[in-house]
């Protein structure tokens, strides 16, 4: 029982220090926050993904999945500006992106992709999953287009599937 009682309690405290570190992620305070947690957060074994979307009730559940039951060490961006800093700072293997992101959108972080040279795995989520929307997507570098609503299973899946697939990536 004692020892049941510790991995709850560890548990509750890793989930404190990942809201944190959201927030903070969230705030555009990366580069910094990674140096000041770097015993605490960087975990070498797992998989980085970065999950850029604005809505944070997905957010956080997506997150919160991906890390607990895909076993990823998952970075959280809510705008273009901090998916291409996080990009730098964290060299994550693949990254989620959401298609309608505040101000210039998901499509722009494709493009800016492309034009300083990466070749980062990326799966656009979008509700609108028109053949327009997949053709372009898919031009730009984007290695799927997945439909939302979706099960974190289902992305757990594609995310794995890619990463065995996925030659190394260039930040």
């Amino acid at each position: 029982p004692a020892r049941a009682g510790a991995k709850i309690a560890l548990r509750f405290i890793k989930g404190i220090e990942n809201s944190i570190r959201s927030r903070y992620f969230i705030q555009g305070q990366l580069c910094k926050i990674k140096s000041n947690w770097r015993g605490r957060t960087e975990m070498p074994h797992r998989k980085r993904i970065l999950l850029s979307d604005d809505n944070e009730g997905f957010s956080t559940l997506l997150l919160e999945s991906l890390h607990e039951h895909g076993g990823f060490h998952v970075f959280h961006a809510r705008e273009e500006h901090e998916v291409m800093e996080t990009i730098q700072c964290h060299k994550p293997h693949i990254l989620l992106l959401d298609d309608m992101l505040p101000h210039k959108g998901g499509f722009h972080v494709l493009r800016q992709l492309r034009e300083r040279g990466h070749r980062l795995s990326t799966i656009l989520m979008t509700a609108l999953p028109t053949q327009k929307i997949v053709r372009d997507a898919t031009e730009l570098g984007a290695s799927y287009v997945f439909p939302k609503p979706f099960s974190s299973q289902a992305m757990i899946e594609k995310i794995q599937e890619l990463l065995k697939r996925a030659p190394p990536t260039k930040h």
